[in-house]
């Protein structure tokens, strides 16, 4: 079933109400803001032919899909700052290199844990918590456990990007 166009400005208006939500409370950056959008979009446009005038309103269905997978993107955005999925038994050797023959791969994450170790031993003990915090979690839950305001923490994060800037590690953060 095709979407109506009134049925699709009002999903826009719904999407961005919901962004603007996310950013505000910190769930969501400023720069992440159109790629959660477009995910929405077309997660509600692959999901149109579910809706069934029977049950309920196109509205509520619109606010329902949009609040759902919103939670959803955010979940799978934190299961992956936990480490998220990780290779199971049953994998394809072929995807996972083997340290012993593929030396770059190997070579390159050695190089990479010895730079993160420096960068790490110029912050400080509070921003090397921090890190490893942050690794885990996103920045609210983080401020929160801490008792400390979200923008102190944004503070904190701002400094110590720049001294991972200045290692040539900013493709890492």
């Amino acid at each position: 079933m095709l979407i109506d166009p009134e049925d699709l400005q009002f999903a826009n208006m719904v999407i961005a109400r919901r962004i603007q939500s996310l950013r505000r409370s910190g769930a969501i950056q400023k720069g992440e803001e159109e790629d959660f959008a477009a995910d929405i979009t077309v997660y509600l446009l692959s999901v149109w032919d579910r809706f069934d005038p029977q049950r309920g309103t196109r509205e509520a269905f619109i606010n329902t899909v949009v609040t759902t997978h919103s939670v959803s993107l955010l979940r799978k955005r934190k299961a992956k700052k936990r480490g998220g999925s990780r290779p199971t038994g049953d994998a394809d050797p072929s995807e996972c290199p083997d340290p012993r023959t593929d030396g770059d791969a190997a070579e390159r994450h050695s190089d990479l844990k010895a730079d993160l170790e420096v960068v790490m031993e110029h912050l400080s003990p509070m921003q090397q918590r921090l890190v490893n915090r942050l690794m885990r979690d996103a920045v609210k839950p983080v401020a929160d456990a801490l008792g400390m305001p979200r923008s102190t923490l944004r503070g904190h994060c701002r400094r110590m990007r720049d001294i991972f800037k200045d290692a040539g590690l900013e493709d890492y953060l």
